[in-house]
């Protein structure tokens, strides 16, 4: 009787033969001095879609820059390369919004601050290309807590982040925070 159970609960065990690879397995209450061969079964290929339909990446935390200003009558200046995006970050969306926070700007003024300006150049999967631009605009004075954002179509595989100088005087931007949330 008890060999009858035993080959039976063995058996069971064994049984079971479309284990997924990589599973861990926990056998509790099992018969002791027993030889047991583990075999892990043939591997398949499985394609995994991704079904997000949101995703934000935080591109440049509490950074701080200082923004050369530009040469009079030549305004806006040159661009300042200020962050890239992950490789391959926004495949599978077509929307974004740019979203850039700094907590100061000094010396302020009033207008026109800065440009924001966000490229996606071309890639083998997305043959456009999209450059969409932000002015940054503050009040009189030094300027606190800045927030803006934009909304850009996504032609590409990778954003590019400058920022462009609007004034003549160089300013410091401290603690930027730029982050781009992506959607389908």
């Amino acid at each position: 009787m008890v060999a009858v159970l035993l080959s039976t609960f063995i058996g069971g065990v064994f049984a079971a033969q479309n284990v997924p690879a990589m599973q861990q397995v926990f056998v509790t209450n099992f018969p002791k001095n027993q030889n047991v061969t583990v075999t892990n079964p043939t591997t398949t290929s499985i394609t995994v879609q991704n079904l997000a339909l949101q995703k934000t990446i935080l591109v440049v935390d509490r950074q701080n820059i200082t923004l050369p200003g530009c040469i009079l009558p030549v305004c806006p200046g040159i661009p300042l390369f200020l962050a890239t995006s992950p490789v391959n970050s926004s495949l599978g969306f077509r929307e974004a919004f740019v979203y850039i926070h700094v907590d100061s700007v000094s010396p302020g003024t009033s207008g026109g601050i800065a440009y924001l300006i966000v490229n996606q150049k071309p890639s083998a999967s997305f043959p456009g290309d999209s450059t969409s631009t932000l002015l940054l605009i503050a009040g009189n004075g030094a300027v606190a807590n800045l927030t803006a954002s934009v909304q850009s179509p996504v032609t590409g595989e990778q954003f590019v982040f400058y920022l462009q100088p609007q004034i003549s005087t160089p300013q410091t931007f401290t603690n930027i925070t730029l982050s781009v949330f992506l959607e389908n």
